[in-house]
């Protein structure tokens, strides 16, 4: 996504949100984890990627773990 093509249709409609766009990741009550997000309004794919930083550890006691 970050070439503004969307992997899942091809479409150059996508847009990016910055790490002061709403959508970011709770890790407690008093933290969110900032995030850059990229949608593509031609299918509403989006992937978002978390900055590094000391809350982004928290994200292993808040979520659930992919199974492989």
């Amino acid at each position: 996504m970050k070439s503004g093509i969307c992997p899942k249709c091809e479409s150059d409609e996508v847009y990016k949100g910055d790490s002061r766009s709403p959508i970011g990741i709770q890790t407690s009550a008093l933290h969110v984890q900032s995030a850059v997000t990229y949608i593509c309004v031609a299918c509403g794919y989006y992937e978002f990627s978390a900055f590094p930083g000391p809350d982004l550890d928290r994200v292993k006691n808040r979520f659930d773990k992919v199974a492989k």
